[in-house]
């Protein structure tokens, strides 16, 4: 059922260079059906490898604990998220107001426990939204992406928080690509080495087949 599953995902993916929020979204798909991040199997990081070239396995691991680094502060904001306050506050009122005139109302049921499969509604989210614009403001792109997550934004998930996702999933995104071109970088260079030492043994090799045919012509100079 997992290899299906990574089969028709690969298929939406076209194959780049550019490391992309679709290729993310396929990283997310392919964890949740591994279970998580406890063990992180060869078959994901080949699969990545194959969708985008000078992927390489350092850079899909640190694609990996980075993103269940951002997971951990996530649910760490979740923890020490502060009780609500009373409904006679004015805050909680306009606020029970807006949710009602939107068909929204605030639960009792608190959201505790910040798991994979919420990423990956933030992530589908964003992608509805236009995805991660660097131009535009994160809390703008964070109010947009609550509107579609009606259920965690009835539970009490905040602008703040998703708003602090959003700029920590930039930065695993950013360093990725950073990781990919650092990478192309180096076969580049290490190519262009590659040719530079193939020209100066051939170089060595016609000076050589030179100072042959030179000794060769003066010995038969001399015997003439």
């Amino acid at each position: 059922m997992v290899q299906v599953g990574v089969m028709e995902n690969q298929k939406k993916v076209p194959q780049t260079t550019e490391w992309t929020l679709e290729h993310h979204k396929l990283f997310v798909d392919l964890l949740l059906q591994s279970r998580g991040f406890e063990k992180v199997r060869a078959f994901i990081v080949r699969k990545m490898m194959k969708t985008v070239k000078g992927l390489t396995w350092s850079a899909a691991l640190g694609h990996s604990r980075h993103l269940e680094s951002l997971q951990r502060q996530t649910q760490y904001a979740l923890s020490r998220r502060p009780p609500r306050k009373s409904s006679s506050d004015l805050r909680v009122l306009v606020e029970d107001l807006v949710r009602g005139l939107e068909g929204l109302t605030m639960e009792r049921n608190k959201l505790s426990t910040w798991t994979l499969e919420h990423h990956k509604r933030v992530v589908d989210a964003v992608a509805k939204v236009g995805g991660l614009d660097m131009a535009s403001p994160m809390e703008k792109t964070a109010v947009r992406v609550l509107r579609l997550m009606d259920e965690e934004r009835r539970q009490g998930l905040s602008v703040r928080m998703v708003t602090k996702h959003l700029i920590g999933l930039r930065f695993l995104q950013k360093r990725t690509q950073e990781a990919i071109d650092k990478a192309a970088g180096n076969k580049a260079r290490q190519g262009c080495s590659v040719k530079r030492s193939k020209k100066v043994k051939l170089g060595r090799r016609e000076n050589n087949n030179g100072k042959k045919e030179c000794h060769g012509l003066s010995d038969r100079m001399l015997m003439t």
